[in-house]
């Protein structure tokens, strides 16, 4: 809609035309409305959820519903059980799975009114088992479970492993004959001490405790080097060493004196350096 706005009349009939055209006030209710039973703000409880028309969460909530109750798993009823055997009093509710005698992981789920709902995890291809070659059984701690296994005792002559309950046991040498499982020296003779040969075998070493001597406080014992050193040396020899003084030597420890210089002697300190020029000039004073 265009027109001219020019003269007051003309403004006039402007506002009486919009007057006429404009939709009225109560046109707008239907929106209100609408607008009013709009959720505004809504609050979780627990599982619950609640939708207010209030910004503020107040009054009486408009809509509400529930999440499904949460589910968990009864860890008193989950375990896991190496040679499965099902039956409805172990497990009421439930179907046969069809596992019997196999490692088996039982999941128990707790539902409303605690209701429990079992499922069975066949565990055979994750899991490694092993049969004992015989009826001989033994028990094997790890990590304070007793593990009950099957052990192979070996047929072969003059064994003597045995299994008890409590583990495997040798019997004492009385009882089973021994002797060969350990190398004994022929010949030995009684009071020598032992010794090993290269392959580790008990030798007759042909000394006693009596060939040694004894340690004393401060002693210790002589090699063979020092022991001929020491037979190279004369009875009631002394000790001769060299001194750092001129003509001396020492003694068992004392500067004695061998040899003096003559006081004519030159030392290096008595020689003066002279030209060929200065020893010439001498040579003609001594002349002269």
């Amino acid at each position: 809609m265009s027109k001219n706005i020019t003269t007051k009349v003309t403004i006039q009939n402007l506002a009486a035309q919009i007057k006429k055209d404009f939709v009225k006030k109560s046109a707008f209710t239907p929106v209100q409305q609408a607008a009013a039973a709009a959720f505004k703000s809504g609050k979780v409880d627990g599982n619950t959820v609640s939708l207010y028309t209030s910004t503020d969460q107040t009054g009486t909530a408009a809509f509400s519903f529930d999440f499904p109750t949460e589910y968990f798993l009864d860890q008193t009823k989950s375990v896991f059980v190496q040679t499965f055997a099902w039956s409805e009093t172990a497990y009421p509710g439930s179907t046969n799975p069809n596992l019997d005698g196999k490692p088996v992981m039982v999941l128990a789920v707790k539902g409303d009114g605690n209701t429990v709902l079992y499922s069975f995890v066949d565990l055979t291809y994750l899991l490694d088992t092993y049969t004992g070659g015989n009826t001989s059984t033994a028990k094997v701690t790890v990590d304070g479970k007793e593990i009950t296994v099957a052990v192979n005792v070996s047929k072969e002559a003059d064994n003597a492993l045995q299994v008890k309950e409590d583990g495997l046991y040798v019997p004492k040498a009385e009882v089973v004959d021994i002797s060969g499982k350990a190398d004994k020296v022929a010949n030995a003779t009684e009071g020598n001490l032992a010794g090993l040969d290269a392959n580790g075998n008990l030798t007759d070493s042909g000394k006693k405790a009596s060939d040694f001597v004894a340690a004393e406080a401060k002693k210790r014992l002589m090699t063979d080097e020092e022991g001929t050193k020491l037979g190279g040396i004369a009875e009631g020899a002394t000790k001769v060493e060299a001194s750092e003084t001129n003509g001396n030597i020492k003694v068992n420890g004392e500067e004695q004196t061998v040899y003096t210089l003559p006081e004519t002697v030159l030392h290096a300190n008595d020689i003066s350096d002279y030209t060929a020029e200065e020893i010439a000039a001498l040579l003609a004073d001594d002349e002269g």
